[in-house]
């Protein structure tokens, strides 16, 4: 029901190109506002672990390495501070290898208004 939940809210309002309305930083803003409650902030990730049934995270706490498990997990984490943490075991070959070759690109959007209608454009 949450994961319904949240694709709901998330996605309720999709453009055609498949980007959430209002911002693909809505589907992060989704999750912080009906997981509040079990976000832990400012607790740097170390290592990762998981398999089929569990994922279990160490992570610094007031300097002290803790760990959480729990029956899945949603990383949202960039590639650049995903690549330095480490993964056992290791995600697929092509998960691993998209981890390690993607980068991020630089996007502009530019918006125009005109003053009068151009011609040959309907409307």
């Amino acid at each position: 029901m949450l994961k319904t939940h949240l694709r709901q809210s998330a996605f309720s309002e999709v453009q055609n190109e498949g980007r959430i309305l209002g911002g693909n930083d809505q589907l992060p803003k989704a999750f912080a506002r009906k997981l509040s409650d079990k976000i832990l902030y400012n607790r740097p990730v170390r290592k990762i672990w998981h398999d089929p049934q569990r994922a279990e995270v160490w992570f610094e706490e007031e300097g002290t390495t803790r760990s959480i498990r729990a029956p899945w997990l949603v990383i949202a984490i960039p590639f650049s501070v995903l690549r330095q943490i480490e993964i056992t075991p290791a995600f697929s070959d092509s998960k691993m290898r998209c981890l390690h070759e993607l980068a991020y690109g630089h996007v502009m959007k530019t918006r125009y208004a005109v003053s009068r209608k151009i011609l040959g454009q309907a409307g």
